[in-house]
């Protein structure tokens, strides 16, 4: 025979599974139909029943369609998000082949995608990724969710995104251009602060001055 309360908790679990249209198919309901049936039969002929009020058989089955109720309801929020992040894959891709047909849009060897705004006013050198440099950087998804907006902005370019800092590291001073990185190089399928998943992003960058060259 089984466990009264374990048959009670297997009870709730079938009927959610059988009644929830958005977690079961046909053949899954005939399962879950027949898994039933066993356990109502175990119910109405154990032994242990007798031991059990009708309050505490209640309870027990509230508990138990309670945590069924939270599983399923957890299933729905994740088959929801991956749909969700689907759509958003799709969107992203959409997105990239429409920018291929751009004028003067060049790609490096890393996958990044970008046009030049403005060329270099001299001949020095790019900077390196451990030198300090003023920029004005935009930084922001392609549905406009802001990463990054700082005009005159200084930093030493190991302490920013390592993409970012490989597009700097390409540049010298006085020049200005647009790079639209795949969300492969940047942050992928996961939420980076208010930055959704699978989301292009679109870096409109000035090299100003290097303000701090690397010495050895």
């Amino acid at each position: 025979m089984l466990n009264l309360n374990l048959s009670i908790t297997v009870l709730a679990l079938i009927l959610l599974l059988s009644i929830s249209s958005s977690h079961a198919h046909n053949i899954n309901q005939s399962i879950a139909k027949s898994a039933a049936d066993v356990v109502v039969s175990e119910l109405l002929n154990s032994d242990e029943r007798h031991n059990y009020d009708t309050e505490e058989m209640l309870e027990a089955l509230r508990n138990a369609l309670d945590n069924s109720t939270l599983y399923l309801e957890s299933l729905s929020a994740i088959e929801s998000e991956e749909g969700e992040n689907f759509t958003r894959k799709q969107a992203e891709a959409m997105f990239i082949r429409s920018i291929m047909t751009y004028p003067f849009l060049r790609s490096t060897t890393t996958g990044i995608l970008y046009q030049s705004i403005k060329t270099a006013t001299n001949n020095t050198l790019p900077p390196k990724s451990t030198d300090k440099v003023r920029v004005n950087i935009d930084v922001r998804a392609y549905d406009g969710e802001v990463l990054l907006d700082e005009d005159n902005y200084v930093v030493r370019l190991n302490l920013i995104h390592s993409i970012l800092s490989s597009i700097i590291t390409n540049m010298t001073e006085g020049e200005e251009i647009k790079a639209f990185i795949p969300s492969t190089l940047m942050f992928g399928g996961n939420q980076y602060r208010n930055i959704p998943p699978y989301s292009t992003m679109i870096a409109t960058i000035e090299l100003i001055q290097i303000v701090e060259p690397t010495k050895y």
